[in-house]
């Protein structure tokens, strides 16, 4: 098939096409416009064992401390600790138990992740002084009295806004138009059941000769359609959509003599159905002309 009887449903649908593809980017557009706008934080730091005189030989101290790793991370998970971030704060944070998680990295490191929102964005640096300062509470609190004490590294901040840029947005919302807009200019075709392609008409019509007329309907090459007619013995014209009648003298079905005549089929694609082809090679069989418009 050629690129361009592959793209005819296009041609034909310019304006489903067109009207979809503005209706879907623009929507699109808007829609990603309402993605909250997030500032990611990654607070890390590092545990590491006190050695003092009381440790016994046989003290495990990488144990020890992955032990006091996964306790330090624990603490995103309780709400106390939560609450007590954003009392000191001063900042309401909506269901703040799915915008703060730590994790335990070998048996040192932990890392802290903070995510927040479109207005809590501008009160950031006060949640995350907070989170560090009820980490570094809760860490002295639970080294206190310690046999087996520990030392926490300064805490390192790093913060990131995860917001798409605007070409990014522009690109997606294009793309998804131009996809949703071509499927919306096939299936107009397609799901009516009408002839899209001049490669379907020969399928039919294998060795029928055939006139591709590229203007459109009413704008044709009549001395050109009229040159076509006339190889044909005794040619009668027959439409297969219902806008042949305006421009071409039709003959009834019943009124060809099939001894005698020639039906030359007025086939519009896009307009003309398949079963409507179909039935015209059951009434005529496979000796007809055909004149084919494509737009």
């Amino acid at each position: 098939m050629q690129l361009n009887d592959l793209l005819s449903p296009l041609k034909r649908q310019f304006w489903i096409f067109a009207v979809a593809l503005l209706i879907v980017s623009l929507g699109t557009y808007a829609l990603l416009q309402l993605l909250p706008q997030t500032q990611k934080t990654t607070i890390y730091f590092s545990l590491k064992p006190v050695i003092t005189q009381q440790d016994s030989p046989t003290f495990d101290h990488a144990e020890s401390t992955s032990k006091m790793a996964e306790a330090v991370s624990g603490w995103a998970k309780n709400p106390q600790f939560r609450e007590d971030v954003a009392t000191e704060a001063g900042v309401a944070i909506n269901n703040f138990k799915r915008k703060l998680s730590a994790r335990k990295q070998n048996f040192v490191n932990v890392f802290w992740t903070l995510k927040l929102e479109n207005n809590e964005i501008q009160a950031s640096d006060k949640v995350i002084a907070a989170v560090i300062s009820q980490i570094e509470t809760r860490f002295a609190d639970l080294n206190e009295n310690s046999r087996a004490p520990y030392a926490m590294t300064t805490p390192e901040v790093f913060s990131e806004s995860q917001i798409l840029p605007p070409w990014v947005l522009v690109l997606f919302s294009l793309i998804l138009g131009l996809s949703v807009a071509t499927i919306a200019a096939y299936a107009k075709e397609s799901m009516t059941g009408k002839l899209s392609y001049n490669a379907y008409l020969k399928n039919i019509f294998p060795e029928s000769p055939v006139l591709t007329m590229p203007e459109k309907l009413g704008k044709h090459d009549e001395k050109l359609l009229e040159q076509f007619i006339l190889t044909f013995e005794s040619p009668r014209l027959v439409g297969t959509f219902p806008a042949s009648e305006k421009f071409f003298s039709l003959a009834p079905a019943d009124s060809i003599d099939h001894s005698t005549d020639t039906p030359v089929l007025i086939v519009k694609l896009g307009e003309t159905t398949v079963n409507e082809l179909q039935n015209m090679k059951a009434i005529f069989g496979s000796q007809v002309g055909l004149i084919v418009f494509n737009q």
